[in-house]
């Protein structure tokens, strides 16, 4: 798990996670594993899975974006962390953060 771990954190550095419509097969296989492996990975080391892993980091990206680049459009934000349909972003915002995009921005 140790080198299955290395290569993650590689993957979540260089932000694949962002890439729009990715699956856990192309994860995976970008990673240097199988789906199999990697689901075992996210059960026992993430406590989640995939998805929902990989939407909470993308909102939770799309929050830092919000307060280092203030000017910059919501909708641009949400397709920079990988949500090619607007109203998705505003609805996963709203569930992990409990406020929509426009409101969490403002209260910043």
């Amino acid at each position: 798990m140790e080198s299955l771990d290395t290569a993650f954190q590689d993957w979540v550095e260089r932000k694949c996670y962002r890439i729009p419509h990715r699956n856990i097969e192309e994860a995976a296989e970008s990673i240097g594993t199988d789906k199999a492996t990697l689901n075992i990975y996210f059960r026992e080391i993430k406590q989640c899975d995939f998805r929902s892993w990989r939407t909470r980091r993308r909102i939770m990206d799309a929050m830092e974006i919000m307060k280092e680049e203030p000017l910059t459009p919501i909708s641009v934000i949400g397709e920079r962390v990988g949500f090619s349909d607007r109203s998705n972003f505003s609805r996963q915002f709203r569930k992990i953060s409990g406020l929509t995009p426009t409101d969490w921005k403002l209260s910043l």
